[in-house]
């Protein structure tokens, strides 16, 4: 079905125009996303430290996130779940403290601790 949309679009005249009207930029960028995102998740299971499992780990579902709200038309950090601004406050302040939880952990594991 997705395949013979495809080729309907690219073999019709102006199909550069078409084919540049029915996908958005949001939607390449937010598959780009997903994608490194995932690849990101079998290298942090495959690290034995626990520091950089948390790292790339969240690195990853982070990136997959951000994919995810682009690929549905939304800002890259939009979270908005509920209606409520005191809710969309919370999760943006808990997004800063996981932020910072991953800049400190990435920190240890480059000392060497």
């Amino acid at each position: 079905m997705v395949r013979n949309r495809l080729s309907r679009l690219l073999n019709s005249s102006g199909s550069e125009s078409r084919l540049r009207g029915s996908v958005e930029r949001s939607h390449l960028t937010g598959l780009t996303c997903v994608l490194v995102g995932a690849s990101q998740l079998p290298l942090a299971f495959s690290n034995e430290r626990s520091l950089a499992l948390f790292v790339t780990g969240s690195g990853g579902w982070l990136l997959i996130s951000i994919g995810v709200n682009l690929f549905r038309g939304r800002g890259a950090l939009d979270f908005e779940w509920t209606g409520s601004e005191r809710a969309a406050w919370l999760g943006s302040a808990w997004l800063l403290l996981f932020g910072l939880l991953v800049v400190a952990a990435t920190g240890a594991m480059l000392s060497g601790v």
